[in-house]
């Protein structure tokens, strides 16, 4: 079986595996890879694992729809991936298959009828603590709260699935019960002043204008590298589209419904369009330069020279390398400039839903839970405007009461306790 080892100048050694999948060819040549393992044993049995999954992929591709129904766990993910690739995002699809790589081989192969709910709780508590791996050691590391959460988001939905489609009888993942307590993921945020060092620290020639933009809109980086001219008019963005990228698909323009809380028309500050006008008078060299090979069909903001569009991954990496030279807190990235627009609009205080439109979260609930910090932190702010309102009010002069009587009269409160509206005056 191919291995191939690997040796880091620190004298860390690690195996990787390597094949060719069925129907490759050497003028289409189709093969898989996976490295990280810590032994040359580890290495191979995961490949055998891969190889008898890519066999049985190839033999249900081939059997079409007169394949046999999926039996074991394993075969049912890998149906649901196979909808998943047809109805979904690439990049939705492509997360699903990884999510399902870590899930135990042993459960994988038992009966879906056999798995219960108590199979799950053990696995999440495994992925919890052994679930992933150091790629430079193939020790065993935990996997985070979050990324545990979405694998059990994964499964689960399969199995609905296939209660849909008379596979099953019961989602047993609805009453497992994921793993409690450690890491709360929390929007990580930028100071106003260390956003500006980021920015200034940047000598590529297009990130710092795209850095700008992300922390001026709240724009999630496929939504900001999809921008068009066309777009951005009149002093508004429409958020419309994004532009993903997958292994199976390469880049990929995707419209977002109008019924999604993604589609939004954002104000552009001022700020911002002095960003934009600078960004257009670069690009409108660069369209002299190339003439007619340029792609002014694709009317992008952001792009490279010749007009076609940026690489998600590498603008990304880009930004992490500026955060690591620009000695950043841990954790800031490329996305982190969106968090930083949500948090500084909360902090200065305008009202959660605004930011969650904004933002396009499905709900100011959604918004909440990310920025959960900063609404903690106005807390003593709302004591304090508490006070100050029954303040005024204290010295503001005491209006007389009026107090309804039986006869829907008012009658006025003068002190006098006996002057009640349950007590009536009984002639001698």
């Amino acid at each position: 079986m191919p291995t191939q080892k690997r040796k880091y100048p620190n004298g860390t050694v690690t195996w990787r595996y390597y094949f060719d999948l069925p129907g490759s060819t050497r003028a289409n040549r189709l093969f898989v890879s996976e490295g990280g393992f810590a032994t040359e044993r580890e290495a191979k049995a995961a490949e055998a694992a891969r190889r008898v999954g890519e066999a049985q992929k190839a033999e249900a591709a081939a059997r079409g729809v007169t394949a046999p129904l999926p039996k074991t766990l394993g075969a049912l993910l890998e149906e649901f991936c196979a909808y998943s690739e047809e109805q979904f995002a690439a990049k939705t699809a492509e997360r699903d298959r990884q999510m399902v790589g870590s899930v135990d081989l042993e459960l994988r192969a038992l009966s879906i009828k056999a798995i219960t709910p108590l199979h799950f709780t053990r696995e999440w508590s495994r992925l919890r603590k052994e679930g992933g791996h150091h790629r430079r050691t193939g020790e065993a590391r935990p996997l985070s709260r979050k990324t545990v959460s979405n694998i059990r988001g994964m499964v689960s939905s399969a199995f609905t699935w296939a209660a849909s489609q008379g596979l099953a009888e019961l989602n047993p993942v609805k009453a497992s019960v994921a793993p409690k307590g450690g890491d709360r993921r929390k929007a990580v945020a930028l100071a106003p002043a260390q956003q500006q060092f980021l920015i200034d620290a940047s000598t590529h020639p297009l990130l710092p204008y795209i850095l700008e933009v992300s922390a001026g809109l709240g724009t999630r980086r496929g939504e900001t590298l999809a921008l068009r001219w066309a777009d951005v008019q009149h002093g508004q963005a429409v958020i419309w589209r994004v532009l993903t990228q997958s292994k199976k698909k390469g880049l990929e323009f995707r419209e977002r419904p109008k019924t999604d809380a993604g589609y939004r028309i954002l104000a552009i500050p001022q700020s911002i369009q002095s960003v934009l006008d600078e960004v257009r008078k670069m690009q409108d060299a660069y369209r002299a330069l190339f003439g007619p090979d340029y792609r002014r069909d694709l009317d992008l903001v952001f792009s490279k020279p010749d007009g076609e569009p940026l690489r998600p991954d590498s603008i990304s990496s880009l930004a992490s390398a500026l955060c690591k030279r620009a000695k950043m807190p841990k954790g800031v990235n490329l996305h982190a400039l969106r968090h930083t627009h949500g948090s500084q609009l909360l902090a200065a205080g305008m009202e959660l839903p605004a930011v969650s439109r904004r933002l396009g979260h499905s709900s100011p609930a959604v918004t909440a839970k990310f920025y959960s910090h900063i609404l903690d932190g106005r807390d003593q702010a709302a004591a304090d405007l508490w006070d100050s309102i029954n303040a005024k009010k204290a010295a503001a002069p005491a209006a007389p009461r009026q107090h309804q009587t039986g006869d829907g009269a008012q009658k006025r409160d003068d002190g006098n306790p006996g002057d009640t509206q349950n007590e009536r005056v009984r002639p001698n």
